[in-house]
């Protein structure tokens, strides 16, 4: 049976960590493992994370590519899969995960993510977003063979995504990951859903947010100019 290590960075998480880890410790095979790269968080997300027995390793603030790129090379196991810590995965989330890598000779996969709005309009318009997306993913992938991983949402062979470098400190890292992977054997499962909070639309605003999202996918394309991040706040360019 395929071994899945799952990485989460957190940095006071303590508001989300229980409810994304209640969905995802029933779902746990033998030899699985939760690993929570925790940047020194003040509240109660350590303890939380250890009550449900995850394996928490600590960085320092490095913002989150790197965290999970940290936890990647801590992880025991040949597959790594990546949530956010508001990310709530479906109930066969790891299932479909597994029998991807069980039957399928790939290297990476992506799924779809909802998200949890204040409203059934924004809830709409969120998930509507996050469709075009994912179809924007497979058709790139389909013309270009660019393997865009929903790093909130994915899974990959450690050892490819060593090969490919990891994750950077930019903001969609994700986007970055794939033009340097560009060529591996992807695949997309809109069936392997997370659900995730809409606090990153509250803190800068949905608009603002696709915007800067945009504008940081045309830097990585043109690879010149991409945006640095922590937690999704512009630092500088590179």
């Amino acid at each position: 049976m395929v071994k899945i290590s799952v990485i989460i960075p957190t940095l006071n998480e303590e508001s989300y960590i229980g409810k994304t880890l209640s969905a995802l410790k029933p779902q746990l095979g033998k030899g699985d493992e939760m690993i929570i790269v925790d940047s020194f968080s003040k509240d109660n997300t350590v303890k939380i994370a250890k009550k449900f027995g995850a394996r928490v390793v600590s960085i320092p603030r490095c913002g989150i590519g790197p965290a999970k790129t940290f936890g990647a090379k801590k992880a025991k196991n040949k597959i790594i899969a990546m949530l956010d810590a508001d990310g709530i995965p479906a109930s066969d989330w790891l299932n479909r995960i597994r029998n991807h890598f069980e039957n399928k000779n790939i290297d990476s996969v992506t799924g779809l993510d909802l998200y949890a709005g204040p409203t059934r309009a924004k809830t709409f318009i969120y998930i509507a977003f996050s469709w075009i997306v994912f179809q924007l993913g497979k058709l790139n992938y389909f013309v270009n063979k660019v393997p865009w991983m929903a790093v909130n949402n994915c899974a990959i062979k450690k050892n490819i995504f060593f090969k490919y470098g990891g994750l950077h400190n930019v903001v969609c890292e994700d986007f970055d990951l794939a033009q340097r992977a560009k060529g591996i054997y992807h695949f997309y499962d809109k069936k392997m859903k997370v659900t995730l909070s809409d606090r990153r639309f509250k803190v800068e605003g949905f608009i603002k947010t696709v915007l800067l999202w945009i504008k940081s996918d045309i830097a990585i394309f043109r690879n010149k100019n991409k945006i640095v991040a922590t937690e999704y706040s512009v630092v500088r360019k590179i």
